[in-house]
């Protein structure tokens, strides 16, 4: 009989671990994936609760701001600001945050 030497054993599960690594940080960013159409989908429904149970599983993913985006504009009538001037102090600065400030400050102008 014809047995693969170690070297091939080797090799083979090298290979084998090396696609794992690769694997699970894209199902894991398939995840957000998921869950930020979700979270769009939910926020051009109107749809606030189903908006919040999705925002906590994407805090650490980078489409966090989009989230936390829609979250302030699902609440433009309440009269706590706070959330909304947190989320323009922070550090970063992204494309979705100079949005909101814009359509944030025609609000407040169309308030009065």
């Amino acid at each position: 009989m014809c047995y693969p030497s170690a070297n091939f054993w080797l090799t083979f599960s090298m290979r084998f671990l090396s696609f794992l690594l690769f694997l699970i940080p894209t199902l894991a960013w398939a995840d957000a994936a998921r869950d930020f159409m979700s979270a769009r989908a939910a926020f051009a429904a109107g749809k606030a609760v189903e908006l919040e149970k999705i925002a906590p599983r994407l805090l650490d993913s980078t489409l966090e701001p989009y989230v936390t985006y829609y979250r302030l504009r699902m609440r433009w009538d309440e009269a706590d600001s706070a959330p909304t001037r947190e989320f323009f102090a922070r550090v970063e600065d992204t494309p979705v945050i100079d949005q909101f400030r814009g359509e944030w400050l025609k609000q407040m102008a169309r308030r009065g």
